[in-house]
């Protein structure tokens, strides 16, 4: 099986959802950008072998995506 997601498509699944995700939720409660966690929930989900594992996705969608976030979002 082949669950390797390419950086393009990581990119376009991720500006996709900034494009067109509502974020509804109160401004106390925002710590992490909702398209950035969707997009690796999705990843860590489609790449997951019986447990999904968050961590270690992390660090390949921050490279992708060019982002800066101290630590995994839990």
């Amino acid at each position: 099986m082949n669950n390797d997601l390419s950086n393009s498509k990581n990119r376009l699944f991720y500006h996709d959802l900034q494009i067109n995700l509502n974020d509804t939720r109160s401004n106390s409660g925002r710590k992490h950008e909702l398209a950035f966690v969707m997009t690796l929930l999705v990843i860590s989900i489609l790449r997951s072998y019986g447990h999904i594992n968050m961590i270690r996705n992390y660090e390949n969608l921050c490279v992708c995506l060019q982002k800066d976030i101290d630590r995994c979002i839990s």
